[in-house]
């Protein structure tokens, strides 16, 4: 077997950094597409250490080509994609526009429908959103959705426009994610210069409204220039990385509890009085249902991880991140610490 790096020609620091939340669900994002994609071959995912984690993606034991990139494009943005992200509510025509607020009958429903008609690949997207035990007056739903429908922040509807549905047609294209961001979030040294919408992953991209020079959707007209160049206010984000990151969030389902269900990866921090997700990183190239049961290890959830205990099944870190609840919905995560 060869010891060549595959990634070696690669500039530093390019592709998904694996201690932040956004890179660490991109790169098990896009092991999730691939691995679809290319049933009859073995893809894996592993972190390279320099200065940072970086994600890898190898597809038969080899690094990603153009026409691999070109096919995960076609599979995240065909047609058929527009079923997964549309939910219909009860039988009135309507559909939600987030997880959050999903009615326990429709709920229901939908689990029931994916179990017995529908691909394992849909029931698996179903459970990583939500489940059929109730949350107040809804279903409860993954504590990863920071788009929760407070102040117009729809998961669904995000979703839907990363893939190219978004009913405008001019709306449309400045929102698509292209093949270009793909490869630049896998391949490249990650710029931040796409504008929203993003599912606020990245702690960058929940700026308070008092802390703007300019709304989100708006250009900032500097009265110094000197001063701003190559600056407008925008909130900006890595729209790839966000679009994988999506499809990451069927290795995290939810897990019915005597209370609430509980997002795999998640435990409650009483102190803080607020939810934390863990994540670890690993060396080995690792196949899709290897990591499904890596980040679901019971350790990870502890309040200090036990690296003795982590080493021998291969982790070589793990980062933390706390969920933040805010006014009127407003859901976001802070930056990762390693532990």
């Amino acid at each position: 077997m060869s010891t060549e790096n595959p990634y070696a020609k690669l500039p530093a620091g390019a592709g998904p950094d694996g201690g932040t939340l956004l890179g660490f669900l991109a790169s098990v994002g896009a092991l999730v597409a691939f691995t679809r994609l290319y049933a009859d071959k073995r893809v894996t995912l592993h972190w390279k250490q320099s200065l940072g984690w970086w994600g890898r993606i190898l597809i038969g034991g080899q690094p990603l080509t153009d026409e691999q990139i070109r096919d995960l494009h076609a599979s995240l943005t065909k047609k058929a994609v527009r079923k997964f992200f549309t939910l219909p509510k009860g039988t009135d025509g309507g559909k939600y526009a987030t997880i959050t607020q999903v009615e326990m009958s429709d709920a229901t429903r939908f689990l029931e429908t994916t179990l017995v008609k529908v691909r394992q690949q849909c029931c698996a997207t179903l459970t990583g959103w939500l489940v059929d035990q109730p949350d107040d007056e809804s279903a409860s739903s993954s504590r990863l959705c920071a788009l929760t429908g407070g102040s117009q922040q729809n998961f669904l509807e995000t979703a839907l426009h990363l893939s190219g549905f978004h009913p405008k047609e001019k709306t449309r294209q400045q929102r698509i994610t292209s093949e270009y961001h793909l490869r630049s979030t896998l391949l490249e040294v990650w710029q931040f210069k796409e504008p929203m919408p993003g599912c606020r992953w990245e702690a960058q991209e929940d700026r308070h409204s008092a802390l703007r020079h300019a709304r989100s959707n708006k250009k900032h007209e500097a009265e110094r220039k000197p001063e701003t160049v190559d600056y407008n206010g925008l909130v900006c984000t890595q729209r790839g990385a966000n679009r994988l990151g999506i499809e990451a969030m069927s290795c995290f389902p939810l897990i019915p509890g005597s209370r609430r269900a509980e997002t795999t990866g998640f435990r409650y921090n009483k102190e803080e009085g607020r939810h934390q997700f863990t994540w670890p990183v690993w060396e080995c190239p690792l196949t899709l249902d290897s990591v499904r049961v890596l980040v679901a290890h019971p350790e990870l959830t502890e309040e200090r991880p036990s690296h003795q205990k982590l080493l021998p099944l291969g982790i070589s870190g793990v980062f933390r991140t706390t969920r933040v609840t805010k006014g009127k919905g407003q859901v976001s995560f802070t930056i990762a610490q390693a532990l």
